[in-house]
């Protein structure tokens, strides 16, 4: 059975607004997470979180907790994202021919999976992105195992 890890802040606003027909779009918010998780930039991160935070895993986390949670290398948000065994970095770093796929979209979520040609497909990063208002939010990227 697959396990997912959330591995980064949910619901971070994006700063445009998104044409559902147009993949390009989900595509350049691919390539913002990854640049900022490969060169461990928090505050580029902290920079799409909404002002109202979000959700882990049941339990609501204000904006300042996300930051703190970042801001902590040894918090369990900084491990998955940046420097824990099978980080979201670690994965970007040792991937090959990676591909970013746009699995399931409907009016108001998409489903992105960066999809690297040397990884099991059990073990790609996923992202999910929901509309709120008109805004496109983070919901979460996973890391399978």
């Amino acid at each position: 059975m697959k396990a997912f890890k959330l591995i980064a802040a949910a619901l971070i606003i994006l700063t445009f607004s998104c044409n559902s027909n147009d993949q390009s779009e989900f595509i350049e918010i691919a390539g913002d997470l990854k640049e900022a998780t490969l060169t461990n930039d928090t505050d580029a991160i902290m920079s799409f979180v909404h002002q109202n935070g979000t959700y882990f895993l049941d339990t609501a986390y204000s904006k300042q907790e996300i930051a703190n949670l970042l801001n902590d290398k040894e918090s369990w948000l900084y491990e998955h994202l940046f420097s824990g065994e099978k980080s979201v970095r670690d994965y970007f770093v040792g991937s090959e021919g990676l591909e970013v796929k746009v699995l399931n979209k409907s009016k108001n979520a998409v489903m992105l999976s960066f999809q690297a040609k040397n990884v099991d497909s059990a073990d790609w990063v996923e992202c999910c992105l929901i509309r709120i208002s008109g805004k496109w939010y983070l919901d979460g990227i996973f890391l399978c195992e």
